[in-house]
């Protein structure tokens, strides 16, 4: 028997080396199904094996106009795009709702989607439930964009100002 906070690792080709039946290939495989064919496997050895399967380095990364962006780890391998935006710190005033970016790890690429938070069809939306190592990425607004490019335009003019009016109160 293995106690709870022991396992197995994953290697990098998918596979899990159990004693006596070797490797099982669970790479792609959702935990239910990976589960099920370590059972199928062990089968051959033990009347009805009882097999828990548990990610545990479920994570995901939270990156741009949010409160507290960050890489979180989830306990228990399940969390919707609303309870991971809530995790980090919810968005900030100049986040854009309609348009987060999503980075998904799909078998040997990455897929690229994104939701509209102020639609109700996000609910039914592929990218809902999140998986693991999956990046978040809340873009920012216009108006965050414009600011950022006004201050850097508007600083010269008023140092200059500032140096004009410095000189002439020198001289006098």
């Amino acid at each position: 028997m293995i106690s709870e906070l022991s396992g197995y690792l994953v290697n990098k080709k998918g596979e899990i080396d159990l004693p006596i039946v070797g490797a099982v290939n669970i790479m792609g495989l959702t935990s239910n199904v990976a589960r099920d064919t370590v059972a199928k496997r062990l089968s051959k050895y033990l009347i009805n094996p009882s097999v828990k399967l548990t990610i545990r380095n479920f994570r995901v990364t939270i990156l741009g106009e949010i409160m507290h962006p960050g890489v979180f780890t989830v306990p228990n391998e399940k969390m919707t795009l609303p309870e991971a935006l809530a995790l980090a710190g919810d968005f900030t005033m100049f986040s854009e709702r309609y348009n987060v970016e999503i980075i998904r790890d799909s078998l040997n690429f990455k897929v690229y989607g994104e939701v509209n938070l102020n639609n109700r069809d996000i609910f039914t939306s592929y990218y809902y439930n999140l998986h693991a190592n999956d990046i978040l990425y809340v873009k920012p607004s216009k108006k965050k964009r414009y600011l950022g490019e006004n201050f850097y335009r508007t600083v010269p003019f008023y140092l200059s100002g500032f140096s004009v009016l410095l000189t002439l109160i020198t001289i006098f």
